[in-house]
């Protein structure tokens, strides 16, 4: 036994045979519930299961136990998993979207560049169809929803700050307003200041 006193009949929790010849057992890291040998340091624990009762898991890929939260990862079952390298911290296994994007990220992963969608748990470090970035809040934000791509929240009705359009769906692009309208595949007219459809062509026009 641990203090060396009498002979025991099997490995008690919290400690390992160090395999001498007089085969005595020493205690493990304190964060382990069973352990394959002396902790070099509190990076190498040599941890095999953790004290859960306590709120220690094993970190995945590793012989370390920490305690939940653990910054960066999720717990998963009795396993500290990482979380998605766009995401600094999140709650759970990640569930990505259409776009490949991790959509339930707590806080963003600002060091390598991800930033969130506005009033939403999606990091992305770049934009694409349907977004961009606002740098007065550091966030990502929607384009006006006809827009494809854009430069910006759109100004007024006279300027959505589209850069394309969705052609498939029948939308045209009008670089003087910047703004994209589907009037010819809905049998409508554009209006003169090409802001929206119309049902019929006005007089003088």
């Amino acid at each position: 036994n641990y203090e060396q006193t009498e002979c025991i009949d099997s490995i008690p929790i919290g400690f390992y045979c160090n395999n001498t010849a007089y085969n005595t057992i020493d205690k493990c890291h304190a964060h382990c519930l069973t352990c394959s040998g002396k902790a070099s340091n509190d990076e190498d624990m040599k941890c095999l299961t953790c004290d859960n009762a306590n709120g220690f898991y094993l970190v995945e890929n590793t012989n370390n136990c920490r305690q939940h939260p653990y910054p960066g990862y999720y717990l998963d079952g009795i396993i500290l998993r990482k979380c998605h390298h766009s995401c600094s911290s999140c709650s759970a296994k990640p569930i990505l979207n259409d776009f490949g994007e991790v959509t339930n990220c707590d806080t963003c992963n600002n060091l390598f560049k991800y930033y969130p969608i506005e009033n939403t748990q999606v990091c992305v470090n770049r934009t694409r169809d349907g977004i961009y970035f606002d740098g007065e809040c550091g966030c990502y934000k929607y384009c006006y929803k006809d827009c494809l791509t854009c430069s910006g929240k759109e100004i007024d009705q006279y300027h959505m700050n589209c850069l394309t359009c969705d052609l498939i769906n029948g939308f045209q692009y009008f670089k003087s307003t910047t703004n994209c309208l589907k009037c010819k595949s809905i049998m409508k007219y554009v209006n003169y200041e090409q802001t929206e459809c119309i049902d019929s062509v006005p007089n003088g026009f």
